[in-house]
């Protein structure tokens, strides 16, 4: 964690309101908006992380998207321990296909 985000990027991470579609090339950042925004929505805003559905068009990506997604939690239940209750594991995450 440390990514410097675009506006853009803070755009989708703070997006409210309805679903989120992130349309972008290679090495834009989307995979780190991603999780930041779905973390954002555990922690912050309380979001049932069996309500969010994460998809991508490779078993390659839903798997970096797990692991970051894990990683990221992990730092922040050491930081914040009163949060250790909340299961990201429960999160869906997968392919198109």
């Amino acid at each position: 964690m440390g990514y410097k985000f675009n506006e853009e990027q803070k755009n989708s991470v703070n997006h409210t309101n309805n679903p989120l579609w992130i349309v972008a090339g290679p090495g834009s950042g989307k995979t780190e908006v991603l999780v930041v925004r779905t973390l954002k929505l555990i922690f912050v805003e309380g979001v049932n992380p069996k309500s969010i559905i994460l998809t991508t068009f490779t078993k390659k990506a839903s798997r970096n998207l797990l692991d970051r997604i894990l990683e990221y939690s992990r730092l922040i239940v050491e930081k914040y321990p009163e949060l250790k209750t909340t299961d990201v594991n429960s999160l869906r995450i997968g392919t198109l296909h």
